[in-house]
């Protein structure tokens, strides 16, 4: 709900204010914020040639801001179908390549926003993920799991595997989630987990325990929706959301729980094994991976109805989360010590995120017929300029 509206001279700004505490400043017509700051403002006003903003914190401050241009961000466009709902992002650190997957989409493009291959299917549910290493993405539809050729996308696909095991009921595939060596962990369709390795797909160990929770959502990989996770040496798998109680850990090889956690949530482990990650509707938390001691807690404002999204760098040091509404948080993982607050360009939720540390490059994948990538070079270029030190 909104407290005010103002506009911003001959600009066509529209700032607005709601009562989280939030303002957001948007382009009249295209609906495109190019500025969302911190819970606590209490009452905007803006110059007549919408340069310069003002606003009022909690304490009483008065603060300003000019230039509200957006920088070091851009979008990078999808092709939709009809039942297009969110793009579900994965990424390749090898080629540089993203990933965009959809219902009936997954698009291939490279680092200047180039599509590099596309491949339309009905059947498709919106989740792929690049299997680690091996140059192929892998998707599932309602009665199998596809694997096609990442550099030949666009033809028929090079390999096809029904993930069926012998005898009753047959395990058909709803989400997935690769680990270390080919280890993939599944969802099926009537709600059980279980453990496979790549490509032996017909040989699944069933997770005893828990059964999933029928929760819609993307269908698969690390930069999709959580609802599976893969420790890096593929000892332990989590499911996020059963069908009763919280989170749970797995053994692997026994296929047994061997720990539960506080509430259900997305869940994440760093890559290098020693942190894991949980997201609530109303918090985030991390653990220790080895002793499972809780780290710290961090609430995600307003974020109710919509499942959390994150993603580790390749060292494990920081993190990338959602912490508002449209708001996505750079965060040292140690301490929790807030870098960087990033801002998506439309009113349009996130769903899926990926952190390609090396290049210094944030994706998101939203609910518009974008995903949304940020230049963290650039971005230090910019707030140099300006006399001001990057602490990101």
């Amino acid at each position: 709900p909104l407290s005010h509206v103002s506009f911003c001279g001959p600009r066509l700004v529209i700032v607005t204010a709601g009562e989280d505490g939030f303002m957001r400043v948007s382009q009249a017509g295209s609906g495109d914020e190019v500025f969302l700051e911190m819970a606590g403002l209490t009452g905007q006003a803006s110059s007549r040639d919408g340069r310069v903003l003002g606003a009022v914190d909690a304490a009483g401050r008065l603060l300003l801001w000019d230039k509200l241009d957006a920088v070091g961000v851009e979008a990078m466009g999808g092709i939709v179908g009809a039942k297009f709902e969110s793009w579900d992002i994965d990424f390749a650190p090898e080629s540089g390549t993203l990933l965009m997957a959809s219902a009936e989409n997954l698009l291939l493009k490279d680092g200047r926003d180039t599509i590099m291959g596309l491949y339309r299917a009905p059947q498709l549910k919106g989740g792929a993920a690049f299997m680690p290493g091996a140059g192929l993405v892998v998707a599932v539809d309602n009665a199998a799991v596809w694997a096609l050729n990442a550099s030949a996308l666009g033809t028929a696909p090079a390999l096809s595997q029904a993930l069926v095991v012998e005898g009753d009921p047959a395990w058909l595939p709803r989400r997935f989630c690769f680990g270390a060596d080919g280890t993939i962990a599944v969802e099926s369709a009537d709600n059980r987990y279980g453990i496979a390795h790549w490509p032996l797909l017909s040989d699944v160990r069933e997770f005893k325990g828990r059964r999933a929770s029928a929760l819609p959502g993307p269908g698969g990989g690390p930069g999709g929706s959580g609802m599976l996770a893969v420790s890096p040496d593929g000892a332990r798998v989590s499911g996020g959301f059963p069908d009763a109680g919280p989170a749970v850990i797995w053994s692997a090889t026994e296929g047994t729980v061997v720990k539960e956690l506080p509430e259900p949530g997305v869940v994440h482990f760093s890559p290098d094994g020693r942190w894991f990650l949980l997201g609530s509707d109303t918090r985030w938390r991390l653990f220790d991976a080895k002793s499972w001691r809780e780290v710290w807690t961090l609430p995600r404002l307003g974020s109710e109805r919509q499942l959390g999204t994150a993603a580790f760098a390749a060292d494990g040091a920081t993190v990338l989360l959602d912490t508002a509404p449209l708001r996505l948080s750079l965060l040292e993982t140690g301490t929790s010590r807030v870098m960087a607050n990033f801002t998506l360009p439309q009113s349009a939720a996130c769903t899926s995120v990926r952190y390609d540390s090396a290049a210094g490059r944030l994706y998101a994948g939203t609910r518009s017929n974008s995903v949304w990538r940020w230049d963290l070079k650039e971005l230090r270029q910019a707030l140099k300029a300006e006399g001001i030190e990057p602490g990101f």
